[in-house]
């Protein structure tokens, strides 16, 4: 069992109660410290065969890690250090008494949206590996021990320093409501966010989008109204954040923002960043009305890197979506 083990899966549609144990203060503290990220929002269900459930089960020793709760009446959970094709990922064990799917089903945690990242839907298969405990535990160490060849590190705000992506849900189901639509799934929307652009009309009902081309507009309308109020004093930094850019604003390494959010939702956003201290530790912040183009354009990145005055290859971008990944490149 060095290398691990890779099995194949079929996505399927979760009931979406994972996300919230996966946005628990103390599962996103724990998932940061032993598996070097912070859960996504929810899970990624996979249906496998038996087969693959019985070559599971060797991993599920003194390797496993564990999930404990804080409070002995909440449920702890197991989880298993795996690759989701290139994503660092865990699979989750529930307790018993928690148990929402059948045992084909697994439950994977992921620090990214991964349908997005992989562009993979409901039905479409995915490879899964499970890594040797104790290697993926070498192979964090040996990242961080490498020395960045750079000179500054940009970084993504939602969802990489922030925990803002729940507002976001509330601010299109707000807007859904006023429009007098049905509300949507969280799956929804996530499918309805492609490569930067929102696809409102995936979220309408055909035949009243058909009607109503404006329909689009007023949704944009309200969203821009409201979205302001909605973020105060919601917003809050994710485990680990103030502790990562104090570290590498302590190694000599400017620190900069690079964010598609419009300048006029920045003081709630940055709100978490002031209280905790860690503000003036950002060198540049470059919003969505700093260039023409926006992410996955490489626009904001080049005048980050320009406003800095340092060269392009010398900047390294951390984010949590394809866009993040294609902006980077």
């Amino acid at each position: 069992m060095r290398c691990g083990h890779t099995f194949t899966g079929k996505i399927v549609t979760g009931t979406g109660k994972a996300a919230f144990f996966t946005q628990l203060d103390w599962v996103m503290t724990q998932c940061a410290e032993k598996l070097g990220f912070a859960p996504f929002p929810g899970t990624l269900n996979i249906d496998i065969s038996p087969r693959d459930i019985t070559s599971i089960k060797p991993f599920l020793g003194s390797k496993v890690v564990e999930l404990q709760s804080p409070d002995p009446k909440f449920c702890s959970a197991r989880i298993v250090p795996a690759d989701l094709e290139g994503i660092p990922a865990a699979i989750l064990f529930p307790a018993e008494e928690t148990r929402v799917h059948g045992r084909n089903i697994l439950e994977i945690l992921a620090p990214v949206a991964v349908h997005q990242v992989l562009k993979k839907n409901d039905g479409d298969l995915v490879s899964v590996t499970i890594n040797n405990g104790n290697n993926f535990h070498r192979k964090l160490r040996s990242k961080t021990d490498k020395k960045l060849t750079v000179e500054a590190i940009m970084f993504d705000l939602d969802g990489t320093i922030i925990d803002s992506v729940k507002i976001y849900y509330r601010i299109v189901e707000a807007v859904l409501d006023r429009l007098g639509l049905p509300g949507v799934s969280t799956g929804q929307i996530q499918k309805a966010n492609q490569d930067g652009t929102f696809l409102w009309e995936k979220l309408f009902p055909a035949s009243m989008f058909g009607d109503h081309p404006q329909l689009k507009d007023e949704a944009w309308e309200i969203a821009r109204k409201i979205a302001p109020e909605m973020f105060n004093g919601q917003v809050r930094l994710l485990p680990g954040a103030k502790k990562i850019l104090q570290q590498i604003a302590a190694q000599g390494f400017k620190v900069a923002v690079v964010t598609a959010t419009p300048r006029q939702n920045m003081h709630a956003k940055l709100k978490p960043l002031e209280e905790s201290g860690i503000l003036d530790l950002l060198e540049e912040i470059i919003t969505a009305d700093d260039t023409a183009k926006k992410k996955p354009a490489a626009d904001p990145l080049l005048e980050c890197s320009r406003r800095l005055a340092i060269k392009a290859e010398k900047c390294v971008y951390v984010g949590d979506t394809r866009i993040d990944i294609m902006a980077g490149k």
